[in-house]
């Protein structure tokens, strides 16, 4: 059964379970379970769900995955705003706000300057090829965008992998209304005013 120990006298369940959040789901199943899963298959399971968000003590953390086209057949850009508590394999996160456009980048930093004002923090994107020569277009835009470059180590598989692990562990939450694919930073305002929680944004009108 998925998830059942192998060699139960050098991994016992509960070292397995910890192993299995830490290092994600395509590893997993190779190197414990004797079943590798293709690179192509689903990282991802459900996102975990929140009905009440206390920002206490949390830190707020924006990053921007841009596309440089608005033809509906290219990726959108895609901003996330997150409540980001604890380092590395403690590290949890809460969706608090998300923008996707389909535009063309001058349209676009407009949009994801007022998204960093909004929060008070610099936009995250990743440093790969493509994200330093979009990051460099959006800023030339828009001057007043403060971007982060955040490295970018091998390829979108293998940086996805720790990020899912730390989904499937139900260490990143949504709304718990949400679905995700149609979700906006408006929804999530509503929703969050709704249920009478205050988010203290720096820089809001």
């Amino acid at each position: 059964d998925d998830g059942e120990p192998l060699w139960p006298d050098k991994h016992d369940l509960e070292a397995l379970r910890a192993i299995r959040s830490q290092i994600g789901e395509y590893p997993w199943a190779s190197l414990f379970q004797q079943h590798p899963v293709p690179r192509g298959g689903r990282l991802f399971r459900s996102f975990a769900r929140y009905d009440r968000l206390d920002l206490d003590g949390a830190r707020i953390v924006l990053a921007v995955d841009p596309a440089g086209s608005a033809s509906t057949k290219a990726n959108r850009t895609v901003a996330v705003a997150l409540a980001v508590r604890g380092y590395d394999d403690a590290l949890t996160a809460d969706l608090i706000g998300l923008r996707r456009l389909q535009l063309e980048p001058g349209d676009a930093a407009p949009v994801l300057h007022a998204f960093q004002q909004r929060y008070g923090e610099p936009l995250n994107i990743e440093g790969s090829r493509d994200g330093i020569s979009q990051a460099k277009a959006l800023h030339s835009i828009d001057p007043r965008l403060v971007i982060n470059l955040v490295p970018a180590l091998g390829d979108k598989y293998t940086r996805a992998t720790p990020v899912s692990a730390a989904a499937n562990a139900n260490r990143f939450r949504v709304p718990a209304y949400a679905e995700i694919a149609d979700m906006t930073d408006e929804d999530l305002t509503d929703y969050l005013a709704e249920n009478g929680i205050k988010v203290r944004y720096l820089h809001s009108d």
